[in-house]
C-alpha cells in the first residue's frame, strides 16, 4: 500500500523504503516461525526420548545376529557375534548380575516400559520381553536365562532404531 502511494508521489527514496519495510518484516516473521518450528522440535524430540526407559537411553545398536533365542535350524559359525547393544547389555548385567531374582527383572522392565516376559520356543529357560516406541523407531530386547529357582545366570541386551 504504501510503496503505491509512494510511487504515485513518484518519490524513489520512500518507495524503496515502503518496499525495505515489508520486506524486512516479512522476513522477520518468517525467522520468528522458524525459531518456534525449531523449539517445537526440539520439545517433541526430547519428549520422544525421555519415553525411552532409562535402562536404554542412549544405548547404541550392535552388529550381527538378532536375539538370544537357540534356533537349530540356523547355524552360525562362531565367528559371527550376536547384535548385543553394549550399553544396554552392560547395564542388564549391573542392574540384574548372576544369581539376581528373575522377578525382580521382570517387575523392573514392566516399570520401564517393557513387555511381558515371553520363553524362547526352543528354550523355557531363556526368555524376553521388548520395549517398542512408535511401532520400530525403537525396538529394545532384554533376553535372560534362569534356573528352575527363578536366579538369573545371564542377561543380553538388543537395540535397535529406525528412522524412516
Amino acid at each position: 500500500m504504501w510503496s503505491k502511494e509512494c510511487r504515485a508521489l513518484n518519490d524513489d527514496v520512500l518507495t524503496r523504503r515502503a518496499s525495505l519495510s515489508y520486506y524486512s518484516g516479512m522476513t522477520a516473521a518468517v525467522l520468528g516461525l522458524a525459531m518456534v518450528a525449531t523449539v517445537v522440535v526440539a520439545v517433541v524430540l526430547r519428549a520422544s526420548s525421555l519415553r525411552v526407559p532409562e535402562i536404554v537411553r542412549g544405548a547404541t545398536a550392535g552388529g550381527g545376529i538378532w536375539g538370544a533365542c537357540p534356533d537349530s535350524r540356523f547355524e552360525h559359525s562362531p565367528e559371527v557375534k550376536e547384535a548385543i547393544s553394549p550399553e544396554f547389555n552392560a547395564r542388564l548385567a549391573k542392574r540384574f548380575p548372576r544369581g539376581s531374582s528373575e522377578q525382580i527383572l521382570i517387575k523392573t522392565l514392566k516399570t520401564e516400559g517393557f513387555g511381558p516376559a515371553r520363553e524362547c520356543d526352543s528354550d523355557h529357560s531363556i526368555k524376553e520381553s521388548e520395549f517398542r516406541l512408535n511401532g520400530n523407531e525403537v525396538v529394545a530386547q532384554a533376553y535372560w536365562k534362569a534356573e528352575s529357582n527363578g536366579t538369573l545366570v545371564w542377561t543380553k541386551g538388543f537395540v535397535a532404531y529406525t528412522f524412516l
